[in-house]
């Protein structure tokens, strides 16, 4: 502004321009005085287009200038129509707040902050995100895959989502069973994959068989999964048979310390007893609770103290000259007390 009221008065030489550049400047400084004022919010994180998974947090920062109220408000839009979801209302100061996605999220967002103040909107601002899709594929066995032995290895692939545990299920092709849980595989973000598991296919299971693995089931959907029809050799109904019918697969949740009662049916086992198996997540070792004889077909167990929450499985099988030559698996869900 200096170099204008010089210029000013090196061209004209009066003092009627020198008067309208001193004008110019108390206006100009004026306005910087103005604006110096004005209250003002900027997110600074996360930066507009930014990407990230189910499993991340956001780190919400942002600064503040000359607002009147105490608070400030942080919002989401989830591109689900208008309606914005509240975060957090936090202290008008410059701030961090590290904030969950929620699994409802996809593809892109808004977070939104502003302070609302007698009855206005008096500053405000947005970043815009997106959110990575989640995905779990089965990389084998193939679809249509026609297996002739007592085991299948079951390998996918999973990204992109929160922690969680991820199921294996399968469809019996009688429909009076239905879908069937076979195990839950705590799955972590930071952990390799593909995932791999051996299953030992149950005695007498054969035919056109559906496999289906899931990730995270919320509101009656699951965020990602895949499935596949294989198909079962007859043949397997001549090998020696056992079957777990009680707990059901999946369909038990006990308190801590509960009795479980196993029950099973047997078919051409060659030896004498079976022996049960527990594993309870995140240990990766099956732990024996007891061989007892097969025509048993009945025991009670009392969970561990060591039990409380979260996901166990079983295993019940014969092993005879060195393998298992059937053997059935089940689960159930621990419910912790609060």
């Amino acid at each position: 502004m200096k170099q204008i009221i010089q210029a000013c008065v090196s061209v004209v030489g009066g003092g009627m321009l020198l008067s309208l550049g001193l004008a110019l400047l108390v206006a100009h400084m004026s306005g910087i005085a103005k604006a110096a004022t004005e209250p003002d919010i900027e997110i600074d994180q996360p930066l507009n287009g930014a990407s990230f998974a189910y499993s991340d947090k956001i780190r919400i920062v942002w600064l503040t200038e000359n607002l009147p109220g105490q608070n400030v408000s942080i919002y989401y839009n989830d591109g689900a129509g208008d309606k914005w979801k509240k975060i957090i209302t936090v202290p008008k100061k410059n701030g961090k707040y590290d904030w969950t996605i929620p699994t409802t999220i996809s593809g892109d967002a808004t977070i939104w902050m502003g302070q609302y103040y007698n009855g206005e909107w008096l500053a405000y601002d947005s970043a815009s995100i997106m959110i990575k899709t989640p995905d779990i594929t089965i990389l084998g066995p193939a679809a249509g895959a026609s297996i002739t032995s007592s085991k299948m290895t079951l390998s996918w692939s999973a990204v992109n989502l929160p922690n969680t545990t991820l199921r294996f299920y399968y469809k019996d092709p009688n429909p009076a069973m239905g879908w069937q849980r076979v195990i839950g595989v705590p799955y972590y973000p930071a952990q390799a994959t593909p995932y791999h598991y051996e299953w030992t296919i149950p005695s007498g299971l054969n035919g056109d068989v559906e496999i289906f693995v899931g990730g995270y089931y919320s509101n009656g959907k699951w965020l990602a999964s895949d499935k596949r029809m294989v198909n079962i050799s007859k043949e397997a109904a001549s090998l020696p048979e056992l079957k777990i019918t009680a707990p059901l697969k999946g369909g038990s949740s006990v308190r801590p310390g509960s009795t479980i009662t196993f029950k099973w049916t047997t078919a051409r086992l060659p030896g004498a007893n079976v022996s049960i198996y527990y594993k309870y997540y995140p240990s990766p070792d099956w732990v024996k609770i007891k061989s007892v004889p097969k025509d048993q077909e009945s025991f009670a167990w009392t969970l561990p103290s060591s039990i409380t929450n979260g996901d166990v499985e079983f295993f019940i099988g014969q092993y005879v000259n060195g393998k298992w030559v059937a053997s059935d698996q089940t689960g159930i869900y621990i419910m912790s007390v609060e």
